[in-house]
């Protein structure tokens, strides 16, 4: 059966059928939440919320359906939704606003990517080929004003 509802609210039997797996993924895609922030509320790891997504897991323990059912009703999502905004740590305050706002980009993309791994890989690499032809690029540069000072 896995879900059904009764005046408005979820209830959940523990069992994680297409439905509910789906349910679980807009819920943590909606609150803007990784697998490791969730996990986190869970106190379980990263790769269960994602096989509670995907499988091959058919149910949740006793112990975690209240939790999940207080989840898929939205009961939590003040808690959760703090975890998602909570204060930049310092040493990203030094950084120019332009550079914070790539960061906080990156760290979109890649929270949407974690279910996507052949993509983050492909796109962790295609950075690096990036990051290093800049690099090059701008020593290079400097190498050839340092000539022309000289």
């Amino acid at each position: 059966m896995g879900v059904s509802q009764k005046n408005g609210r979820i209830t959940f039997d523990g069992q994680l059928n297409d439905k509910v797996r789906r349910l679980i993924r807009e819920k943590r895609l909606h609150l803007g939440l990784t697998y490791r922030a969730l996990a986190a509320y869970f106190h379980s790891s990263w790769s269960t919320i994602r096989k509670w997504e995907y499988g091959p897991t058919r149910s949740c323990s006793l112990s975690q359906r209240p939790r999940l059912e207080a989840f898929l009703n939205g009961d939590c999502d003040a808690e959760l939704l703090q975890q998602v905004t909570m204060p930049v740590p310092a040493y990203k305050m030094n950084f120019p606003e332009p550079v914070q706002c790539c960061m906080e980009r990156m760290g979109t993309i890649l929270s949407l990517l974690y279910t996507r791994p052949e993509l983050l890989d492909r796109m962790l690499n295609d950075i690096e080929q990036v990051s290093q032809t800049i690099l090059q690029q701008l020593v290079n540069d400097e190498s050839s004003k340092q000539d022309v000072v000289r």
